[in-house]
Parts: C-alpha cells; structure tokens; sequence
C-alpha cells in the first residue's frame, strides 16, 4: 500500500534542468518517490527514491515556488514537471499542491510540460 510523507522542503523547488535536450528550462518536483512503482520506471533508481510506494510530500512547494519566483531577476521561460516524480500521485494533499501550482504558472503566463520536451 502506498505511502505518503510530509516533509517541508528546504532547497530549492525550481531548479534549472541539467539536460542539453532542454537547456534553459526549469524543473520542479511536487513529490520524491512513487506510489505506483511501475517496473519500467526509471525513477525507481534514483538514490532519493524512498521506494516500495513511498511518496515524500513537499507540503510547502507552493509557497516555496511564490518566493523563489519573486527573488528571480530573469523568469524561467518554461517549467518541466519532472518526470522523476510522479504528478499525479493518488495522494489529496499532493493533488491539491500540485494544483495550486500549476495555476500559480498559468496565472504567471508560464508555459509548462511533463515528460518530452514541447516542440
């Protein structure tokens, strides 16, 4: 049975990616780990991967994001939901932050994706 952990996150929530694929983009992590723990995911070898369906909830990621955002000189052009989280954990309080932000980037003009890059 699946998992979830409240935690407060301390770094950084928008981070830049570290792929050339999508140089310039930032990413964000809702969650660490996987309720799902689907075989073919690549997530599950991530060293801070809880796993055996174990979510690790930022409970302050909205909050966290509003702020980082205001300090940032130069604004993100696109934010990628990574794909080493799962966005849709089947978790209420995951859901309801992950909402919140996604319409915290709509209200800020934000284009967002998960998963391939936007072409």
């Amino acid at each position: 049975m699946a998992k979830l952990i409240h935690h407060k996150r301390k770094s950084s929530l928008l981070n830049k990616v570290p792929l050339p694929c999508i140089t310039g983009y930032y990413n964000i992590n809702v969650t660490g780990g996987c309720a799902f723990g689907c075989i073919y995911c690549y997530a599950q070898g991530y060293s801070s991967n809880p796993k055996n369906g174990t979510v690790i909830f930022y409970e302050n990621a909205h909050e966290k994001l509003k702020t980082e955002l205001q300090r940032k000189r130069e604004k993100p052009r696109i934010v990628y939901f990574s794909p080493s989280f799962e966005p849709f954990a089947p978790f209420a309080p995951a859901l309801e932050e992950l909402y919140k932000i996604i319409d915290l980037l709509i209200r800020l003009n934000f284009r967002t994706f998960h998963g391939h890059s936007p072409r």
